[in-house]
């Protein structure tokens, strides 16, 4: 039972507070101060809760600037966005119909509907990689502005996932037999691809 307004102020924070209400004060000033003494507790709920949805926005935030990590496995993985990439990427979803990750270092989203996950880093460092899920990928697709870029990339997808199938871009004829020393599959894109 309640007698005044503040006996239920004090008996609700000590609810919402869950500091509890076994001590509760007799006096009007008494229950005004437990009141006061327990205001603190119940905006520190809200600060939890408060600091839960900023995580969950900066979270979202990072990922739709590529900044995220991909957490999935068996997906294709294309590194460097160009005709030849989604061209490879079109022939392989009609194949194997799976989630797609680009990782490109150029650009600040991604360009396709199709791609799942965009993640934004310099592709032959380990750490970028490994938040584009290049250790758990099925497909990697790889085209990078230059042949050394490209083959550097292709060999550290091969070390990081042995079993990952490689395919390697090459720009010059001349550097096809040095990208297939990476383990990869090497098309040049000077060539015209077949239908």
């Amino acid at each position: 039972n309640f007698r005044d307004a503040a006996d239920y102020l004090s008996w609700w924070l000590g609810s919402v507070t869950t500091t509890g209400f076994t001590a509760m004060p007799e006096t009007f000033g008494g229950k005004i101060w437990d009141a006061i003494c327990k205001i603190p507790f119940f905006l520190t709920g809200f600060g939890f809760l408060g600091a839960w949805f900023a995580w969950i926005i900066e979270a979202v935030t990072r990922t739709r600037r590529g900044l995220g990590s991909f957490t999935g496995t068996g997906h294709i993985l294309v590194v460097g966005w160009n005709q030849t990439t989604a061209a490879l990427m079109e022939r392989h979803l009609k194949a194997l119909a799976r989630t797609v990750v680009l990782l490109d270092p150029n650009l600040d989203e991604s360009p396709d509907e199709r791609i799942s996950f965009f993640v934004k880093g310099t592709p032959s460092l380990d750490a970028t990689l490994l938040r584009a899920g290049a250790d758990r990928a099925s497909v990697a697709i790889i085209s990078l502005l230059t042949d050394g870029a490209t083959g550097l990339t292709a060999s550290s997808v091969k070390r990081l996932n042995p079993s990952c199938r490689v395919t390697a871009v090459a720009i010059a004829v001349e550097n096809v037999d040095r990208l297939s020393e990476t383990g990869a599959v090497v098309l040049c894109a000077t060539q015209k691809m077949a239908e």
